[in-house]
């Protein structure tokens, strides 16, 4: 029956057609599906990264707010060492030394900060003369001081050099003269996290008995 071959020849064509077509409707879809999850997968990704880099700023954010106030408590709460009082300048004159002698000038000092001072080290020297101011004030010879609690007092002596030959005539000369003795240091301390801090001063003694701090840059500093 060659007609009835034929015509089942035609229909598997057709049948075949159909069926191509519907694979590529298929893959079509399937693509178009794809595509669609690989858009959404993307978004995803991008988002979670933006939440990510959101979630990093703000830890750090977090970190250096808890660093400024921790660097604000510190310093609230640090100790500063600056001086109290004065005594007045006195002429010492040894028994084996006279009639010469060497000026000594006590003076005190507090830590005024809210915390101890820890490791401190300090150093002091005096200058004498009409020329006193220009003189060179060197640090050297640190010496060690016990800690120092919040509104402790401790205090030292300046003693002038004793290749000063200070009579008591020259030192009641010196005493009529505006900052003809000086004195001058450096104060440098710990807190409790080891924070390191100092402390430079000077000052002098006026013809009326008052006292000055030097005006020059550099001096009465706490850092």
């Amino acid at each position: 029956m060659p007609g009835t071959a034929t015509q089942w020849s035609a229909v598997a064509t057709v049948a075949i057609a159909i069926a191509t077509i519907v694979n590529v409707f298929i893959l079509g879809f399937q693509w178009s599906a794809l595509k669609e999850t690989n858009r959404i997968a993307t978004g995803n990704i991008k988002a979670a990264n933006q939440s990510a880099a959101a979630a990093t700023a703000s830890a750090e954010a977090a970190i250096e707010a808890n660093k400024a106030t921790r660097d604000h408590f510190r310093e609230d709460r640090r100790p500063y060492i600056w001086l109290a009082r004065f005594g007045a300048p006195e002429l010492f004159v040894h028994p084996k030394r006279a009639p010469i002698g060497q000026i000594t000038w006590s003076w005190y000092f507090i830590n005024y900060g809210r915390s101890p001072a820890y490791k401190i080290k300090f150093t002091h020297g005096m200058n004498v003369g009409s020329d006193a101011a220009a003189q060179p004030r060197p640090f050297k010879g640190f010496k060690v001081a016990a800690p120092l609690p919040p509104n402790k007092e401790d205090w030292t002596t300046s003693v002038s050099e004793p290749a000063i030959h200070v009579t008591a005539d020259e030192f009641s000369r010196l005493g009529g003269i505006d900052r003809t003795i000086l004195v001058y240091g450096k104060f440098e301390y710990e807190d409790s996290y080891g924070a390191r801090y100092e402390t430079v001063f000077c000052f002098s003694r006026l013809a009326l008995g008052g006292i000055q701090y030097c005006p020059e840059d550099g001096w009465n500093n706490i850092r």
